[in-house]
């Protein structure tokens, strides 16, 4: 009877570390899932077997739609449909932002397998930071991002984490760069499986 009683309290405390442990990015095979617990809203996210990133979106525990897919999270907003997105630019060059400082393509969304051009995206590294979600800690990235299209010119700030390949706070900015509005996950746990 002891045994079991122990064998129990070791096998809750494994699935108890397992579950606490910061995610990572090869966690995204699985998926990832960021709250914002204040307005009940998160968001998991999973790479597909194409490379690309799903992202769905919940509301109190509801799902919002579709999801979206785009090839890296800073080109995201470009792919806010469902429409698959590409650029003229090498997506993998955002992983060495930190390096090269700057990313700027030219978008195009496939419509009925042609490719339409959809405006400019422009990618800014400003600073590497720490960034606390959670129990989590994380090196991030402080990039500005601008789209620009027919439909006008999106300006945001990301809050970057390239261990995690995703977005962990963003702040859509206005034309003198005043934020206007953002979206500050506060928690991040492994979806399960």
């Amino acid at each position: 009877m002891r045994f079991v009683a122990a064998a129990v309290a070791v096998l809750i405390a494994t699935s108890t570390t397992a579950q606490s442990r910061c995610p990572t990015g090869t966690d995204l095979e699985n998926g990832i899932i960021l709250r914002e617990t204040s307005q009940g809203f998160a968001m998991e996210y999973s790479r597909l077997p194409n490379g690309l990133i799903a992202e769905r979106r919940f509301i109190a525990g509801d799902t919002t739609g579709d999801a979206l897919m785009s090839p890296h999270p800073l080109t995201k907003a470009v792919g806010s449909s469902s429409a698959p997105v590409s650029f003229s630019a090498d997506v993998a060059d955002l992983d060495r932002l930190d390096q090269t400082l700057t990313w700027v393509s030219q978008a195009f969304v496939s419509v009925g397998g042609v490719d339409i051009p959809n405006g400019m995206i422009t990618a800014h590294y400003a600073r590497t930071t720490t960034y606390e979600i959670g129990d989590c800690r994380y090196q991030i990235w402080v990039v500005d991002v601008t789209q620009t299209s027919s439909l006008g010119t999106i300006r945001t700030r990301n809050h970057y984490a390239p261990e995690l390949g995703l977005i962990l706070a963003v702040q859509r900015l206005d034309e003198g760069g005043t934020v206007i509005s953002e979206l500050v996950f506060d928690k991040v746990q492994i979806a399960p499986s």
